[in-house]
């Protein structure tokens, strides 16, 4: 946190990047489907996008390609800085934009851990 109180930009991406990107939790064994999230996050944009009544093509004036508007909405994983622009264009904060697309995401691995190996007294 900056001497404010506020956050600043980099802390702000580590700090979504570790919540996006960590797939693996040892207390669940579980995977995240990354491809479920930015699916469901590419669906929510849309959705956002026409109760704005824009076009794809509108997109093109925030400072995004439509082909890459296009990709955005059929679920391609975007970056920190891509996911901090959408939220800038719609006036939505990051945390609601993102609220409960996680629900349901994890899948189960079937993982044997490796016994542990006890030390030889010498």
């Amino acid at each position: 946190m900056s001497a404010q109180g506020g956050w600043r930009l980099p802390e702000i991406k580590q700090l979504i990047c570790s919540w996006l990107i960590c797939t693996y939790h040892l207390t669940n064994q579980s995977v995240a489907n990354q491809a479920e999230f930015f699916r469901a996050l590419g669906l929510k944009v849309r959705e956002l996008r026409k109760k704005s009544d824009y076009s794809q093509e509108d997109m093109i004036s925030f400072g995004f390609s439509a082909r890459h508007w296009q990709q955005i909405e059929a679920g391609r994983a975007i970056t920190v800085s891509t996911l901090l622009r959408i939220c800038e264009v719609f006036e939505i904060p990051m945390a609601k934009l993102v609220r409960g697309l996680d629900d349901g995401i994890y899948e189960q691995l079937d993982v044997q851990l490796a016994p542990r190996r006890r030390k030889r007294r010498s």
